[in-house]
């Protein structure tokens, strides 16, 4: 019983967690200064989102890269998969009411979630690349300055 109970809350809490990843990982708001998840609560790391509008502020892009670039991430993020997210959901929640826990079936399930979360990362760095690419080598050069601080911005913390 115990151990039922044990592997219950573990599965609750990878289920919980994805829960919580899905919301930013749809697009956390921006307010200018840094970002606010969707229910307005102030995220820390300010301006350091690559696909954040603070990292391409003072580039200088001309309308034509603005317009390349918001083509690039609405094709990002029409790939995420809502509905297979749904049905991952689903199937999570299955197992945790289930009369009796699973093993196979959480660990196939954990998988596919990380595979899932892999597939996002992949679109996601790889629409990076594209906007990167789209920039001159001056506005290249700025990035990658600002790219530099915030990563040691997140060392110092």
């Amino acid at each position: 019983m115990k151990v039922f109970i044990l592997k219950s809350l573990v599965l609750a809490g990878v289920t919980g967690g994805a829960l919580l990843v899905s919301p930013v990982m749809a697009g956390p708001h921006h307010d200018g200064e840094g970002y606010q998840h969707k229910h307005g609560h102030q995220m820390q790391r300010k301006g350091c989102n690559f696909m954040g509008h603070g990292m391409f502020r003072g580039l200088n892009l001309t309308d034509e890269q603005k317009t390349q670039i918001k083509t690039i991430v609405k094709a990002q993020k029409g790939t995420n998969n809502q509905g297979a997210h749904a049905a991952h959901h689903q199937q999570m929640q299955a197992l945790i009411t289930a009369p009796q826990f699973d093993e196979a079936t959480a660990y196939t399930l954990i998988e596919k979630q990380q595979e899932m979360h892999q597939q996002m990362k992949l679109k996601k760095l790889e629409s990076q690349n594209k906007i990167y690419n789209l920039l001159t080598a001056e506005q290249q050069q700025k990035l990658q300055q600002r790219m530099e601080k915030c990563a040691n911005q997140g060392k110092k913390n």
